[in-house]
Formats: structure tokens, sequence, C-alpha cells
């Protein structure tokens, strides 16, 4: 930051982003959502690692993702949801960028713009335990009994 700048709450926000724990579901989300912005084979090849195997049919590309992510201004929530009684199922919450404050003091529910679906698959990484989160959709939560779920009551955020 030069002498020109001042520190805002969305810096914070970025500090806070930083510091979450590596097997922390956000960082997922964000991944993949920065990679929806980028085109070619290597981000495209990105984007099929971060999803769910399960899933990779239907995102038929990424194009329409790709469309939707360059149409809509979207912040993610840095906390993370988990599925009740199934803390391997995680839910990120999508906001619209309206100009809100970038750090609240609680999580809401009614402003979500969308939701990304993480499952924690811990059989399909090559980068160890705690790099285990796969998106499987952008939409309405989906309820874990319907999701690819393989760690079943595995709690990641016990991991150290």
């Amino acid at each position: 930051m030069n002498e020109d700048e001042t520190w805002t709450d969305r810096d914070d926000a970025a500090v806070v982003a930083e510091g979450m724990p590596l097997q922390s579901p956000v960082r997922c989300a964000d991944a993949f959502m920065q990679t929806l912005l980028v085109e070619g084979d290597d981000a495209d090849r990105a984007l099929e690692s971060l999803v769910t195997p399960e899933s990779r049919h239907l995102w038929a590309g990424f194009g329409d993702a790709r469309r939707w992510a360059e149409a809509v201004s979207v912040r993610l929530s840095t906390t993370a949801w988990y599925g009740r009684g199934a803390p391997d199922v995680a839910y990120v919450k999508l906001v619209p960028e309206d100009g809100r404050p970038w750090v609240v003091a609680e999580a809401r529910e009614d402003d979500a713009l969308a939701w990304i679906s993480l499952v924690w698959r811990p059989e399909i990484t090559e980068y160890g335990p705690l790099a285990c989160w796969r998106v499987h959709s952008i939409g309405l939560p989906i309820d874990p009994e319907d999701l690819p779920r393989t760690a079943i009551g595995v709690d990641p955020r016990q991991l150290s």
C-alpha cells in the first residue's frame, strides 16, 4: 500500500481469507471461482480437478459457468456452512458485490446470490488430506443425502 491508499474492510477480509486453514472449503470455492475467469487448457484441467468426478459431465466444459462468473459480480463468504450432521459437506455463500461492508459481524442466509455445494473427498487428491474439498454445484444448497459422499461423518476441521 502506498501513502495515497487507505486500509479498507476489503483489506481486512483479504487478511481473514489468507489466514484460513488449508482444509477450509472456502479455499477450494475461491480457487474455483477465480479459475472460472481464466481461459485455456490449463484452466480447464484445473477446473476439472476442483469438481467432483460425478459432476464433471454436468459442467459441460465449464462454458456456462464461465459466462455466469463473468456476468455477475460476487464475493465469497469466508464463513463456510456445514451440512447438518454432515461435516464432510460444506456450503460457501456467494453474495452480490453491491457496496455493502466486506466484513460483517454475523453470517446471514438471506443475502445469498447462490451457494457453492462442496464435498470432502480425500480419496481423489494428490495433494494430501488437507486439499480434499471438491465443488459439486453452484445454485441452491444440495442436501447431503443427494451428494456423492465417500467420507461420511468425517470432519475435516478436526485435521491438523
